[in-house]
This record gives structure tokens, sequence and C-alpha cells, in this order.
């Protein structure tokens, strides 16, 4: 599991609704955003107007599997209103081999 801090900026004078997902990880891993609702299995983060929140976002893989000590992902959110995406590269961090 690894945690991560995003931060989403509205510069729009209304609300606008975010679907937080993740790629570059093999299947079955999960995501959650702490204290945010989600729909279909993607974390839907609610931004005020002209306003910046930040959520903790933790994402988590399948115990057992195999991973390099690094690995790229990429970290997309998509407007629920209207489709339009952004995104931001990291990298997931897998412990040692035991």
């Amino acid at each position: 599991r690894n945690g991560y801090t995003v931060r989403l900026i509205n510069k729009r004078q209304e609300a606008r609704h975010f679907a937080l997902t993740v790629s570059g990880l093999p299947a079955g891993f999960a995501i959650e955003a702490q204290g945010v609702p989600s729909a279909a299995g993607k974390p839907v983060v609610d931004v005020p107007a002209d306003t910046t929140r930040e959520v903790r976002v933790l994402v988590m893989v399948p115990g057992g599997a195999a991973l390099p000590a690094s690995t790229p992902i990429e970290f997309y959110i998509v407007d629920t209103d209207n489709g339009e995406k952004a995104s931001a590269s990291d990298f997931f961090r897998a412990p040692p081999p035991n």
C-alpha cells in the first residue's frame, strides 16, 4: 500500500466533481480516497467553486503481486459533468523481496 496526497484545483465559479483513477498497476489493485465517496469503484471528489482541495489517496496491490521496486503510475481525474481530463505521474514503491 502506498499513500499519496492529490491536490485538485477548481478555478471555475461552480462546484466540480472529479472521478479519480490510476493506471500502470497489475489487475486487482484498489484505490481509496479517504473521506470521499466512490461511484463505480472510483472515488469522486467534490471541489467547491474557486477552491483547492487536497485528498489523501491510498493505492493497494494484492499481497504477493510481483512488482519491481519502483513502478511508474499515472493518476487521472475526469470531470463527471463534461468529461474534461487531467493527469499526473508518480511511482508505486514496492517493499524489497524477503
